[in-house]
């Protein structure tokens, strides 16, 4: 990943908010408080995809089943991760929504009106 022009650019993807939702301006925490907390959510999904499976693993092996705990306890687990990435992505939102809505109307209404400006 390569900074270029104030802009994370990832495997040729532009990702405008990239910066945005790492470095939070309203968060005054040091920057490895910061990684530590991305490391923890990222370590969590990881277990909560991979333990279910591994149990279910386990209780093939002292049940004598083919591979039926397994698949299932890999699908509960993926499903579980899929989950908790969704709380993720909702409470970025919600924080977006509630920067947008801290901005006065003066600037909303300037930004808007540049906006039709440049379609112009």
């Amino acid at each position: 990943m390569q900074r270029l022009g104030g802009e994370w650019m990832s495997f040729g993807c532009r990702c405008d908010s990239f910066d945005n939702a790492v470095n939070d301006s309203d968060d005054d925490r040091a920057s490895y408080a910061k990684a530590l907390e991305w490391a923890h959510r990222i370590t969590t999904i990881s277990v909560m995809m991979v333990l279910p499976g591994l149990i279910g693993y386990f209780v093939d092996q002292r049940l004598g089943t083919v591979i039926l705990f397994t698949v299932l306890g890999f699908l509960f687990g993926m499903a579980a991760a899929i989950w908790q990435l969704m709380k993720i992505v909702a409470a970025a939102d919600s924080d977006d929504e509630a920067r947008r809505d801290e901005t006065p109307s003066e600037v909303r209404n300037d930004e808007a009106g540049q906006d039709e400006k440049d379609q112009r």
